[in-house]
């Protein structure tokens, strides 16, 4: 459920507009998750913050904090 978790998230963070309806959303993953796992997914994407669902769809909110990003930015992997 966890790579589920990760496709849904991926999906709407990179939607083109900043909102998507759930109908839309259930035709990109092509049947890959049913519908009550895409329902317990986006309850807990919205519980973490990361998501707002609302009467037109869902909407991306979180956003790494910036200086998160430019520490990593040149971080080593290890």
């Amino acid at each position: 459920m966890i790579n589920n978790k990760v496709i849904v998230e991926k999906i709407i963070k990179d939607m083109e507009s900043s909102v998507m309806s759930i109908a839309k959303l259930k035709k990109k993953l092509n049947g890959k998750i049913n519908n009550n796992n895409l329902m317990l997914i986006l309850k807990n994407l919205e519980e973490d913050g990361k998501i707002f669902i609302g009467l037109k769809g869902i909407t991306w909110t979180h956003s790494s904090p910036k200086h998160l990003k430019l520490m990593l930015k040149d971080s080593l992997e290890i």
